[in-house]
């Protein structure tokens, strides 16, 4: 397997002719955030969807502790750490195959990567390469990943085995350091379910995802084309969105839902705080309740869907709200 390790000469890059179109080109040109044109790749790009949609039809999670709460700490999923790769030391960075999966290529050898999921993008078809960023200080990446290696292709995640999945978390980078908006595309059986919009940088983002419907793929990509879209700690399965009364808030209720300006939320037991989330994830309003009545005014958000997450002494619910 060909290792390609970070170094600090640039004396390969004029063997490009230009700037390299591929990670791992990259990475092995010794090139950094300063000397790498970012406009040279979005000039020969064409036709870049730029569409949007609020997330109606799924439920997302913000963090990484909610999310496996939701799923029962972790018991209904199955990880993918991406640590069976042992080609190199942290920092590495190696061009995988078009495809990664159980079965094994040249990152990764047979069974190295969990059964019902395959890491592939969008190019695989004319040739284009994965990449696996191990550990990288360099980068800021925390745990191991794999992305498309080609600048211009997107990440694209098939669920494969008989059990359905619904259920999908993983931490979500862009270690090039460009950034910038990356869609999540989810598709079940019967075509698109939704797409999220997330902005995302060189630091860990976590996206969590559950669907009433079953998940056949997602796809990763960068609006503009440019960045890669690293996927590590990637975790599938199985679980509902927990209700209210399965976190043991007791009988809990808001209403209206849709709201223009107030929302009313009623329990039996006492209400502590609830937090509101946009759909990247960002905490947009906090109410300390401390009761089991009360009204929450919701008029200074912008019009869409949100993430309403409700605490009770140890106990959390989230829900979907949707702001008119």
């Amino acid at each position: 397997m060909k290792k390609i390790m970070l170094i600090t000469s640039l004396c390969t890059v004029a063997a490009f002719g230009q700037n390299p179109t591929k990670v791992s080109e990259y990475v092995n040109s010794g090139m950094n955030e300063q000397s790498f044109s970012i406009e040279s790749v979005r000039s020969e790009i064409s036709n870049i969807n730029t569409s949007r949609a609020q997330a109606q039809n799924i439920t997302l999670f913000s963090t990484r502790a909610t999310f496996l709460e939701n799923c029962g700490n972790g018991e209904f999923l199955t990880l993918e750490d991406f640590a069976g790769f042992t080609g190199g030391p942290n920092d590495s960075v190696e061009a995988c195959s078009p495809i990664i999966d159980a079965s094994g290529d040249n990152c990764f050898l047979e069974g190295e990567i969990q059964e019902g999921v395959v890491f592939t993008n969008s190019l695989a078809d004319s040739g284009g390469n994965m990449v696996f960023f191990n550990e990288s200080t360099t980068f800021g990446v925390d745990d191991p990943g794999v992305g498309a290696d080609v600048f211009t292709a997107f990440t694209i995640i098939n669920f494969t085995g008989d059990s359905p999945v619904t259920s999908v978390g993983f931490d979500l980078y862009s270690p090039l350091g460009d950034g910038g908006p990356i869609d999540a595309r989810v598709f079940g059986e019967t075509g698109l379910i939704e797409t999220v919009t997330f902005d995302v940088g060189s630091t860990a983002f976590f996206v969590g995802i559950v669907s009433e419907e079953a998940i056949v793929s997602i796809e990763l990509e960068n609006l503009q084309g440019v960045i890669v879209e690293l996927v590590t700690q990637f975790y599938f399965g199985s679980c509902e969105v927990l209700s209210v009364d399965d976190r043991m808030l007791s009988s809990f209720e808001f209403f209206p839902n849709p709201a223009q300006n107030e929302v009313r939320i009623n329990a039996e037991t006492a209400i502590q705080d609830i937090t509101i989330f946009n759909l990247v994830g960002q905490k947009v309003a906090t109410y300390f309740v401390n009761a089991t009545a009360s009204t929450i005014d919701i008029s200074h958000l912008t019009t869409g869907a949100y993430i309403m997450q409700v605490s009770s002494n140890t106990n959390v619910g989230t829900f979907k709200l949707i702001k008119e």
